[in-house]
């Protein structure tokens, strides 16, 4: 988050609710599933948008960038779904893979 020089993001999210996750060492912690929906394609937006005291201020599980990430963790970030066109070809690409979260 830049006030001086940043551009605008915008994110819808929703609550999904409490969800059980597996930390490394197998032990199991209520974690908070958010939902986001970028309406701008900046740079890292979701990350800083959970991350920053301006957004949640909680960085998302596994981020070593804007977090922390325990050994054997990864980043609990994943595209569900997403569509663009391709830059070449002109065509409508969509893509759709359920989170197994």
């Amino acid at each position: 988050y830049d006030e001086e020089f940043g551009k605008p993001g915008i994110t819808e999210w929703h609550n999904l609710g409490l969800v059980n996750y597996k930390l490394p060492d197998g032990s199991l912690k209520k974690v908070t599933k958010i939902q986001f929906e970028p309406h701008t394609g900046r740079t890292h937006q979701l990350r800083l948008h959970s991350s920053d005291g301006h957004g949640f201020g909680l960085p998302i599980i596994g981020d070593t960038l804007y977090g922390t990430c325990l050994p054997g963790q990864r980043l609990m970030l994943h595209a569900e779904e997403i569509e663009f066109t391709h830059p070449s070809s002109g065509e409508k690409m969509h893509f759709y893979c359920k989170a197994d979260w």
